[in-house]
């Protein structure tokens, strides 16, 4: 009879025992994979913020909230900003205080609103200073075609291009996307003249048209009677600062307006901060939970050996060889962590989406940030392997055995 077959027989025979190691491994690898891949959704979070602008200015709410929106194109429909602080910021203004807001502090400022929706990319208005950015690692570069002009044009992100076939010429169908309580939408057509691509950045999951674009749809929700200039309303201005010119913008912006103005690279460590804490919490975790159930499956293995004293005994007097014994051992460990990963896995799998839902907001998306199963790959292997390892207290104990003196005390 081979080691195989012996250990199989073996957890037949003893199947409650065998159960009971299955389910409780089967559930630290369930949680150790769900822990590992949430803590890896969480670190790689921000690996598709813009990089370039070092602030951001938009309607007042939390720095991070205004840093994913406005970068990473996460969260809800934004409040609206003023549209005249565009052009307030290129004006020198001196108050009745006697302090003055220098212009030459902003390099350059790109305007954003968000008007409507491709499926689940976001399409946003701007004008030319989109296209004229400083030489940052996620400036705009057209693929193919070229920019979109003042009217029902459109140019789309490299990943929205790749994901829905989408060629220059072709006509793209969006619904307006307007408030953040939108009842109703209505269908946007509008030519595709470009596809561009942004580095990694989250820009290449965007479209992007005019603001005139955006104001037309506004005003056709709203009806012809209402004048243009009401709608001239931003989401988000993109601000790039000369060094030292960060407090003068501040002191206007977060003092004398209704507006928010962050740092991109202050919010970003804030960001890093909290992540890199759940992170580190998260591996923590998944690699106790391993421990465990290596632990839990040591545990039972030295028990089973226990009772088996005798029957060993019997087996190496029938001529089984300890080196037939420790594979048997062997065989016993890895069946039952294949087994526990299987389970586990699925469990895993099952329970991620619904894990995801619970969260909203405090992970990012998985259209965003993918995570998928096969992430859990290494907690799997570990597992295995200690699983394996776990006989080897039996097979110690197994080495220094003396089959004949036990045999003796029949």
């Amino acid at each position: 009879m081979t080691p195989l077959r012996l250990a199989l027989l073996d957890l037949i025979r003893k199947k409650t025992s065998t159960v009971i190691v299955i389910i409780s491994v089967s559930v630290c690898v369930a949680a150790g994979g769900l822990f590992l891949r949430l803590s890896i959704m969480s670190g790689t979070r921000f690996a598709t913020l813009v990089e370039g602008p070092n602030a951001v200015i938009g309607a007042k709410a939390g720095g991070i909230e205004l840093l994913l929106g406005s970068l990473n194109q996460e969260g809800p429909y934004p409040d609206f900003i003023p549209g005249g602080l565009y052009q307030t910021l290129k004006q020198r203004i001196q108050f009745d205080d006697g302090s003055v807001y220098d212009p030459a502090g902003v390099r350059h400022i790109v305007p954003l609103v968000i008007f409507a929706q491709f499926g689940k990319y976001r399409v946003l208005g701007t004008d030319q200073e989109f296209f004229m950015q400083p030489n940052a690692p996620d400036s705009p570069r057209l693929l193919r075609g070229e920019w979109f002009g003042p009217g029902e044009e459109i140019i789309v992100g490299s990943e929205v291009a790749r994901m829905n076939d989408i060629r220059v010429g072709d006509t793209l169908t969006a619904q307006s996307w307007t408030s953040r309580n939108q009842k109703n939408a209505s269908p946007i057509r509008m030519r595709v003249t470009g596809v561009f691509e942004a580095g990694n950045s989250s820009w290449n999951r965007t479209c992007f048209s005019s603001i005139a674009e955006a104001n037309r749809v506004f005003n056709n929700l709203i009806g012809p009677s209402t004048s243009t200039a009401a709608f001239d309303q931003l989401h988000y201005l993109l601000v790039y600062t000369r060094l030292g010119g960060f407090r003068s913008i501040a002191t206007l912006i977060n003092r004398r307006s209704v507006a928010e103005l962050i740092s991109v690279p202050e919010q970003k460590a804030h960001l890093e901060n909290l992540t890199g804490t759940g992170i580190r919490l998260g591996v923590s975790v998944s690699f106790l939970i391993l421990l465990l159930a290596g632990l839990s499956v040591t545990g039972v293995m030295v028990s089973r050996f226990d009772g088996m004293r005798m029957q060993m005994a019997v087996l190496k007097a029938l001529g089984f060889t300890s080196s037939e014994m420790s594979r048997w051992l062997l065989w016993e460990g890895t069946i039952l962590g294949f087994t526990s990963c299987i389970l586990g896995a699925t469990t895993d799998a099952a329970v991620f989406p619904l894990l995801l839902s619970l969260l909203g907001s405090a992970l990012p998306s998985p259209d965003v940030v993918p995570s998928h199963i096969y992430y859990s790959a290494p907690f799997w292997i570990a597992t295995l392997f200690g699983t394996t390892l776990a006989v080897i207290i039996p097979l110690f104990q197994l080495s220094r055995q003396d089959a004949h003196s036990l045999l003796k005390g029949l």
